[in-house]
């Protein structure tokens, strides 16, 4: 239970989190992590376009990049996205897949960028997981945790729209 509320609540600020260090800052740290995981990153920082990593290749013939976009929010704030994209060899030519967002490079970026704010979503994290470790599944147990899964826990996230857990005390 630990580990799933947890992860849940960590995607789900990840998914919204706005950067407010300056953003060659966050560009500079992101050539950084990009490059401990075998991948380069031009130093020239792009805005509102996407730009890709060169490629790296595994022994089985796939090659993936990063691919980065750095949306303004405002004047202060900026998302930054990462997602790989794989070239895999299919029937004598080769197909062009895209993941989803890579969460993991996405939460190296956050520690090191902004540490404090980093600090505070692990905090929020580990509360979840804590709270769904205590009381199991929630709906069973009275509704007294924020099960994620009825109405009597649900309320609309207000950064997305989407259906959150209650603050509950």
């Amino acid at each position: 239970m630990y580990d799933s509320a947890y992860e849940d609540e960590r995607k789900h600020q990840l998914e919204h989190f706005e950067y407010e260090a300056p953003v060659g800052d966050a560009w500079k740290e992101m050539v950084t992590v990009l490059g401990e995981h075998g991948y380069t990153l031009s130093p020239v920082v792009v805005e509102g376009r996407t730009v890709e990593s060169d490629w790296s290749t595994d022994p089985y013939g796939y090659r993936d990049r990063i691919l980065v976009r750095v949306d303004r929010k405002s004047a202060k704030h900026y998302k930054i996205e990462l997602r790989h994209q794989i070239e895999r060899p299919v029937d004598g030519g080769v197909t062009l897949e895209a993941d989803p967002p890579d969460t993991m490079l996405e939460w190296q970026l956050v520690q090191r960028v902004e540490p404090l704010r980093a600090k505070k979503i692990e905090d929020d994290a580990d509360a979840a997981g804590k709270r769904a470790g205590k009381v199991g599944r929630g709906c069973d147990r009275g509704c007294a945790t924020g099960c994620r899964t009825c109405e009597n826990c649900m309320d609309t996230c207000d950064r997305c729209n989407s259906a959150t857990k209650k603050v509950l005390p």
